[in-house]
């Protein structure tokens, strides 16, 4: 894998200019590394005209097009898996970082497996980082999340809400604080006073 400052100048290399921090701030992160990866975004953004150019700075408007090329990638990479592996990943991705607290909690009510999270830990699709499950390829997460309707986002978030409810209030970091907030309000829920306090407080 390159750096993110190599693949930096590659991106302004093939829109032929400087690009706008946040957009490449998201370019770079689907990447993660692959020159090959970013050079389809590029591509894909110039060819859906989304990666525009305003006279001064090029900057994404909107979210980065996935080509068919990148779908086919990520599509091969999940293939095999199971309903309930699938399911699984699904929750590690919009968790956007599954506490590891709230994962036992969602096995214990048999809401997923355990052995569906284990195994994707062995394909190498999650992996623990800290107190977290992530997902380990950002262009894996961002086709499934985009894959997934409102109804089944919605439900998901509604999970992940009641899951960490009934673990309580030890959100370890401020982050995981704003991110059970981030879930309930997702998935229709009212969150918690006192985690609405504590999120408001970090």
């Amino acid at each position: 894998p390159l750096t993110d400052a190599a693949l930096a100048d590659l991106a302004r290399a093939w829109v032929g200019g400087p690009v706008d921090g946040r957009s490449l701030h998201r370019l770079l992160g689907l990447a993660a590394g692959r020159p090959a990866v970013l050079h389809e975004l590029v591509e894909g953004g110039r060819a859906a005209g989304s990666l525009v150019h305003d006279g001064l700075i090029h900057r994404l408007d909107g979210e980065p097009p996935l080509s068919a090329a990148l779908d086919a990638q990520v599509a091969e990479t999940i293939s095999g898996l199971t309903a309930g592996q699938r399911v699984a990943l699904e929750f590690a991705v919009v968790s956007t970082g599954l506490d590891l607290d709230v994962a036992i909690e969602l096995v214990e009510a048999d809401t997923v497996a355990g052995e569906d999270v284990e195994a994707l830990e062995r394909l190498g699709l999650l992996v623990p980082a800290g107190d977290e499950l992530v997902v380990t390829d950002p262009l894996v997460a961002e086709v499934v999340r985009r894959q997934l309707g409102s109804m089944a986002r919605r439900h998901l978030n509604r999970e992940l809400a009641l899951a960490a409810a009934r673990v309580g209030p030890d959100a370890r970091t401020p982050t995981a604080r704003r991110r059970r907030v981030t879930w309930a309000h997702r998935g229709g829920l009212d969150p918690d006073p006192a985690a609405l306090h504590d999120a408001a407080g970090d």
